[in-house]
């Protein structure tokens, strides 16, 4: 295929490389006049290992230029790679890839035929609807997509043909046939998702790595501190596929709670202050999970309840383990909130037998246990579907009640609750 590159720092140069060598022909472009002369020359702008085995300038397959009407009209898909840095309040500065695609479709206006045009650039979600499609045509915007890279500097090549994800994001009737024809080579399934999701991926991504680093470096300190080998403490740590190295946790629902993680995280906090070592990380745990019951709070209080009826209270589903349970400390926090306000909420929870009992014999004071849901709904403005689970008879119950209801998704709940105009979700 005839493919025009935008930018040519790291992404754009490892993209023009990998592609031509699958037999594509490249036109690069860049406002650099540097860029555009060594790429003319035969050498790339940037370092990387095994760019210059790939031979792509020898068979005459890449060429770069600063011409954009050039490299629109001679190219049948365009990638734009170009920088989006940092403003000095840590936003993105969009002005280079607002730019380059204002330049692009000055040309797009005039030329007949579909043109695909593939983001690269790393952008907030929001960045292509709010920003760059209005720009374009209604009929470029069919053709236009978000197509993030996963590429580590020291091994780019590799990874360009086989990513840790291959995700595109589109909106419908984006030809997706045409990346298989771009990348025949590439090992690695197609995720299509849409636009927001696909802007979204990389920021979720280079966070987690961020976070594992510094978590095992502060653990790290905590093993020096301690005398324990840190090295082994951390390959012991992988080895555990089921919990630690896994999608187990990773799924967005409420705060955590129960008789082991609050009380370790303290532990480890305190034990780290003891030996002088600040366990930022470790202490900011808990400050991010008690902001998010306080969020909860925030939105029971912003649909103006007399009632709450809360459908499981226990810190996990099947168990009737109360202890630092999360629900209740949301419930705590609303019955200490009843004693500064002259409304006060009444509370309300149905659970499995075992908690129940439990319920009435050590927290009857904060909230009134009930035998059913249909007992739940009846007493109550708002439902709050915590760790115990319903069928989908019981969600067609809340949906005919009419009632608010508040999810913080332990359980995946069925199409027509989630669709219903009075769920609400906290994440």
């Amino acid at each position: 295929m005839k493919v025009s590159i935008f930018g040519l720092g790291y992404v754009g140069s490892v993209t023009a490389a990998c592609l031509a060598s699958q037999g594509n022909k490249i036109i690069g472009v860049d406002v650099v006049d540097s860029k555009v002369d060594t790429i003319n020359s035969g050498r790339w702008p940037i370092y990387e290992p095994g760019l210059d085995k790939l031979g792509v300038f020898q068979k005459k397959l890449v060429i770069a230029t600063k011409d954009v009407r050039k490299a629109i009209n001679e190219s049948d898909v365009s990638l734009v790679c170009v920088g989006t840095p940092s403003l000095p309040d840590g936003s993105v500065d969009l002005t280079y890839l607002k730019n380059t695609v204002l330049r692009i479709n000055k040309v797009l206006r005039n030329k007949k035929g579909r043109h695909i045009l593939l983001i690269r650039s790393t952008a907030p979600p929001g960045t292509l609807d709010k920003f760059l499609l209005p720009i374009l045509s209604a009929k470029q915007r069919k053709f236009t997509a978000y197509y993030p890279e996963f590429l580590r500097e020291g091994t780019a090549i590799k990874d360009f043909f086989e990513p840790s994800l291959n995700v595109i994001g589109i909106n419908k009737g984006f030809p997706t046939e045409i990346l298989k024809k771009l990348m025949p080579d590439l090992k690695v399934e197609l995720q299509t998702v849409d636009i927001k999701t696909s802007e979204s991926i990389k920021y979720a991504n280079n966070s987690f790595h961020a976070l594992k680093i510094v978590f095992t470096n502060e653990i790290a300190q905590f093993c020096k501190a301690y005398g324990s080998d840190a090295d082994k403490v951390m390959e012991l740590f992988c080895r555990d596929a089921k919990l630690n190295l896994s999608p187990y946790y990773l799924r967005p629902g409420f705060a955590f709670g129960g008789s082991c993680l609050p009380k370790e995280l303290r532990a480890l906090s305190a034990l780290m202050r003891a030996k002088n070592t600040d366990p930022i990380l470790i202490e900011s745990i808990d400050q991010s999970n008690e902001k998010l019951i306080d969020s909860f709070i925030s939105l029971m209080m912003s649909l103006k309840p007399s009632s709450i009826g809360y459908v499981g209270v226990t810190f996990k589903p099947n168990t009737d383990d109360l202890r630092e349970s999360s629900v209740m400390r949301a419930v705590d926090k609303i019955n200490l909130r009843n004693r500064s306000y002259s409304k006060s909420v009444r509370q309300f929870v149905f659970d499995n037998t075992e908690a129940l009992l439990k319920i009435r014999e050590t927290a009857s004071e904060k909230l009134t246990a009930v035998d059913s849901l249909e007992e739940l709904i009846k007493e109550s403005d708002i439902v709050v579907l915590g760790p115990y689970k319903l069928n989908l008879k019981d969600e067609s119950k809340l949906i005919r009640s009419g009632k608010n209801v508040v999810d913080l998704k332990w359980f995946r709940v069925g199409t027509a609750l989630k669709n219903y105009r009075k769920y609400h979700s906290l994440v």
